[in-house]
């Protein structure tokens, strides 16, 4: 196994330590994360304030109240991670179900399906998410951040919910025009034990594959809705610590997860750009790791499907062979 996802292991263990650090800095990293807002000499008197550039002392540089940016990246990754991974999973999961049902049981609704949801694939899905988030997530609601989040894990699992079952749909299609399938059917097997035994193997690989892109692309839409002011876990007023008091607060995430410290430091972009590039840059690099690992499972797949054809041949030529002993009928290679 970890010769066949090399990549995929080595990039993974990184993932989780970085992970796992992530959830131990409440316990082990500063809580106002090393902030500094002035400077002083040894007289006393200012000579800088917040927001600090990168150097050797702040990696990343600092945001407006001083805190140091890598800090922040750091506690802010858990929930970033967590939650988009914990998305992908539930769209998988549920589109996979329901796309199961559709193609096994009731396939005549499965064209009435895919043409009411042709329409949403003319819509992008930031749009519908802004939508569904803005009542709740739009504003300063002052509530706590486990009481938004579900709701907003629940809108991201619905805009993407269509795509998911038709692509476990479309990969049950495609499956069910093999030949060991349709020997299976002739012979008279169950749907439930065709499923088991034929199409939970193949179903298990593309679902992996599946769960990676969803992941990709819900990262890629946490980074969007944060630059619209719509946070995972809701936002807060900032404390007004380095902005213009006549102004009205900007908003601050709640969990510093990583789309949030986009958005929340986004007008900044040019009086401070290491603000927005950090937690950009962090986006940028997730998203490399999950690419690569979705290239070596497709690579892998690729290789695999070869090879589970040539078997399939011949258990089927095999069976082809008995049913002409026992049977009045003969099957005829094509």
């Amino acid at each position: 196994m970890f010769h066949k996802y090399r990549k995929t292991t080595i990039l993974t263990i990184m993932l989780l330590l970085f992970l796992g650090l992530s959830f131990v800095y409440p316990f082990i990293g500063p809580e106002d994360y090393g902030k500094v807002y002035y400077e002083l000499d040894e007289k006393a008197n200012v000579i800088s304030k917040a927001p600090y550039p990168p150097s050797f002392k702040n990696l990343l540089g600092t945001d407006l109240e001083g805190r140091d940016m890598l800090l922040l990246l750091v506690d802010g990754a858990k929930f970033t991670i967590i939650t988009a991974l914990l998305i992908a999973v539930l769209r998988v999961i549920l589109g996979g179900i329901v796309g199961i049902l559709l193609s096994m049981w009731i396939p005549k609704s499965l064209t009435y399906f895919k043409d009411f949801f042709l329409t949403f694939r003319y819509i992008p899905t930031l749009i519908l998410a802004i939508a569904l988030m803005m009542p709740v997530t739009g504003r300063f609601t002052g509530l706590p951040y486990n009481e938004i989040l579900p709701y907003q894990i629940a809108v991201l699992v619905i805009v993407a919910f269509p795509s998911a079952v038709i692509f476990m749909s479309d990969v049950i299609e495609e499956l069910k025009t093999r030949q060991f399938i349709e020997v299976s059917y002739l012979m008279g097997a169950s749907r439930l034990h065709i499923l088991i035994k034929h199409l939970l193997p193949y179903v298990k690989t593309y679902s992996l594959l599946h769960l990676v892109q969803q992941f990709f692309s819900t990262l890629v839409l946490l980074m969007h809705l944060g630059i619209f002011g719509l946070f995972l876990g809701g936002r807060t007023k900032s404390g007004g610590i380095g902005t213009d008091p006549d102004a009205p607060p900007p908003p601050e995430s709640l969990s510093n997860e990583w789309a949030g410290l986009i958005g929340q430091s986004f007008n900044n972009l040019l009086q401070a750009p290491w603000m927005v590039i950090s937690p950009m840059l962090a986006f940028f690099v997730l998203l490399f790791i999950t690419n690569v690992i979705k290239k070596e499972i497709e690579e892998s797949l690729s290789s695999t499907t070869v090879k589970k054809k040539k078997r399939e041949k011949s258990r089927t030529n095999d069976i082809n062979s008995d049913l002409q002993q026992t049977s009045s009928f003969v099957f005829i290679e094509k």
